[in-house]
C-alpha cells in the first residue's frame, strides 16, 4: 500500500470534490500511481488526473454541424455535474456524478460517441464492472490488485458489480430531460 501525500489529497479533493472527501479508493489509486504502482491501471490502460476541460471535451459535439444546438448544451449542462477523474487509451473518461435523488456519487463513463453509462457505486466497483463477464478470473485479478492497494469491499464479480447499479438513474436520461427542460424555456 501507498500513502497518498497529504497537499495531493487537498488538491484533489479541492479540484474535483469542491473540497469535499477524497473517496478512500479514488485516493488509494492515485497513492498508488503517484508512486508508479501503476499495474492495474495499466490493465485498464488509464491514467487518474485531477480534472478536465470540459470545453475541449465538449467541443468536437458543438463543431458538427450536424449536432442538435440544445442536445449539446444540455450534454455541456451534464458534463460540468461529473467530476471526472480518469482517462482510458480509448478516449472513454471516468467521473463520479451525484444524480438527482441519490445521496451519494456514482461513477459514470463517458466515451467519445457522447454515451454516458453508470460504471459502479465507486471506481473500484467500477473497475470490477468493466471487466471481462465472460472470464471469472479476470475480476478476482481485479479485485486482489485493488486489495493489494488498500482498496477493499468492492463486488467479487461482474455481476455484482451491476447488479449494485441497479436503479440508478441513467445519465443519458438525465440529459434527455436536460434538453427538455432547454426547449421548454424557450417555449
Amino acid at each position: 500500500m501507498h500513502e497518498l501525500p497529504s497537499d495531493l489529497a487537498v488538491e484533489l479533493s479541492e479540484t474535483l470534490f469542491n473540497g469535499g472527501p477524497l473517496p478512500s479508493d479514488l485516493a488509494a489509486l492515485w497513492a498508488a500511481q503517484e508512486a508508479d504502482d501503476t499495474d492495474l491501471l495499466d490493465a485498464f490502460e488509464m491514467v487518474l488526473f485531477a480534472g478536465i476541460d470540459v470545453d475541449e471535451v465538449i467541443a468536437p459535439f458543438a463543431e458538427d454541424a450536424e449536432s442538435d444546438v440544445d442536445a449539446v448544451a444540455a450534454l455541456d449542462r451534464m458534463l460540468r455535474s461529473i467530476s471526472f477523474v480518469a482517462e482510458a487509451l480509448d478516449g472513454t473518461l471516468l467521473g463520479y456524478w451525484t444524480p438527482d435523488g441519490l445521496d451519494q456519487s456514482v461513477v459514470v463513463t463517458f466515451d467519445q460517441f457522447g454515451q454516458l453509462a453508470v460504471a459502479g457505486l465507486s471506481i473500484g466497483a467500477a473497475l470490477v464492472g468493466l471487466t471481462d463477464p465472460d472470464d471469472p478470473e479476470e475480476a478476482t485479478e481485479v479485485v486482489t490488485a485493488l486489495g493489494a492497494l488498500g482498496v477493499s469491499g468492492c463486488p467479487a464479480t461482474v455481476s455484482a458489480a451491476l447488479k449494485a447499479i441497479e436503479g440508478v438513474p441513467d445519465p443519458n436520461e438525465t440529459v434527455m430531460g436536460y434538453i427538455v427542460d432547454i426547449r421548454l424555456a424557450r417555449a
